[in-house]
């Protein structure tokens, strides 16, 4: 039989088409992965799915188990594509340094798609990160800001107190761990956002508080919070083909998009609302956000005329990724 008749056969059998198109695939995944350059210890990946059925969604855990094998660099898969994850400091400061051809990442598509890769965390360019880095930075250290985190530690903490004097006469036992993560949870959106959170107040009334609107939008945007801290693990480790094709997969995805927008939206309404107050006159305050609108302005006590002041965008991208960060920690 010649080679057109073979091709002909398999054009008009589709599931012949598909098994040969599989055995290419497979062929060229593993011959790609046995040819690759300075292979590292790790997994072996398969195709599609990569090492997520090894590794998971949480490579810290697979990790600690083969510490000895992993070695100080080992690497993963996710679908064909190959990371490399370093695990001792000595090689790690080298990536930190200053030097622009290391501090390259590569981007991931989801991030993008998201726009994820606008703030600080997840992002590719270089310069941009930098920029931000040092106004978070700027932010943080400002003299009001410092000022502010003390007055609400404290203002918080008595609020608490007023919540547990008023069921004094019960016994009062609960688990300081989880009301400990509440109050930072309180403490970090306030002093982030000016917004209230109420997680603590939840906490210490046996969620039985008064349920106003107010409390009821502020725990969904600190539940959205929450869930798109736990759903990074599925847009880092899970294929894209997987996430856009499979089902489940691709509900659970949809569903992650919807609330980051929402999240956007929400950060997004905040500063743009303080902006123009600020800009109207209002006083200055010393939370996050207002620290960064000032940045570089001609309220901003260092104020330095060579840089260009920040934009609402950037303090909204800022903000989103300092919650993100702290929220959850």
């Amino acid at each position: 039989m010649s080679l057109l008749s073979v091709l002909i056969t398999c054009l008009t059998d589709w599931p012949s088409l598909i098994l040969v198109l599989l055995i290419i695939y497979i062929s060229k995944f593993y011959y790609k992965y046995f040819t690759r350059p300075n292979p590292l210890p790790g997994p072996m990946p398969i195709p599609i799915l990569g090492t997520i059925h090894i590794i998971g969604m949480n490579p810290l855990t697979w990790y600690n188990k083969n510490k000895e094998k992993a070695g100080a660099i080992c690497e993963f898969y996710i679908g064909s594509e190959r990371h490399i994850v370093v695990n001792h400091v000595k090689h790690a400061e080298k990536l930190c340094k200053p030097n622009k051809s290391l501090s390259k990442r590569l981007p991931f598509t989801t991030f993008e798609r998201t726009g994820l890769h606008n703030g600080v965390i997840f992002c590719t360019n270089y310069d941009a990160w930098h920029r931000r880095r040092k106004l978070i930075i700027r932010a943080l250290m400002a003299t009001e800001f410092l000022r502010g985190i003390v007055l609400c530690v404290q203002n918080q903490f008595k609020a608490s107190e007023e919540r547990w004097k008023s069921k004094i006469k019960d016994v009062i036992e609960f688990d300081f761990r989880e009301w400990i993560r509440y109050f930072a949870t309180d403490l970090h959106t306030l002093q982030t956002t000016k917004q209230h959170s109420y997680c603590a107040a939840l906490f210490d009334t046996n969620k039985k508080l008064i349920q106003t609107e107010e409390i009821k939008k502020s725990l969904k945007f600190t539940n959205g919070i929450h869930k798109h801290f736990f759903s990074l693990g599925f847009f880092v480790f899970v294929p894209q083909f997987v996430m856009d094709y499979v089902p489940g997969f691709s509900h659970y995805r949809e569903s992650c998009e919807r609330n980051i927008n929402y999240l956007n939206d929400v950060v997004n309404n905040i500063v743009i609302k303080r902006k123009k107050e600020l800009e109207n006159g209002a006083g200055l305050d010393s939370d996050f956000v207002d620290q960064l609108l000032i940045a570089h302005t001609l309220k901003d006590s260092k104020n330095d005329d060579n840089v260009t002041p920040i934009t609402a965008k950037e303090v909204t991208v800022i903000t989103w990724d300092v919650l993100l960060a702290s929220t959850d920690t």
